[in-house]
């Protein structure tokens, strides 16, 4: 199985936990028998060290309308021409359309925190998200 991760939101020394976690979750993927692992990132990460094959996306991450032009118009095609099988989305985002959809199965969206607001009858509003949305809180 051949996994994209998305990294376009990855500003080095910028973006804090969600760094963190990409950091520590990319080499461990790469290093799982029958799995290859491409990095797509922005050119302010170009040539980091993420432990895998790395694809640069022409966008600086640094203006939020880049980040949002490379995630939703170039990542799909890139991840498509590449030959991933499925694209993780560690920033909380991810393409709206086409086959690495957000809600498709080819796909995973990590949310690094959810909204601690509370409904009327006292259930948290993440209680509402339906299983297929819902992922596991990273930090």
């Amino acid at each position: 199985m051949h996994v994209g991760l998305n990294l376009i939101y990855l500003v080095p020394g910028q973006t804090g936990g969600m760094e963190v976690y990409a950091r520590e979750l990319a080499p461990r993927l790469a290093a799982m028998e029958d799995l290859r692992v491409t990095a797509f990132v922005n050119r302010e990460a170009a040539g980091e060290d993420f432990g895998c094959e790395q694809v640069v996306v022409s966008v600086n991450a640094t203006d939020r309308m880049q980040w949002v032009r490379g995630e939703q118009l170039l990542l799909p095609g890139l991840a498509e021409a590449h030959g991933c099988d499925l694209v993780h989305s560690l920033g909380s985002t991810a393409p709206i359309r086409g086959r690495f959809a957000a809600w498709s199965r080819s796909t995973i969206c990590t949310t690094s925190s959810f909204p601690t607001h509370t409904s009327a009858s006292g259930r948290s509003a993440c209680a509402y998200l339906s299983p297929p949305v819902l992922a596991a809180p990273t930090g």
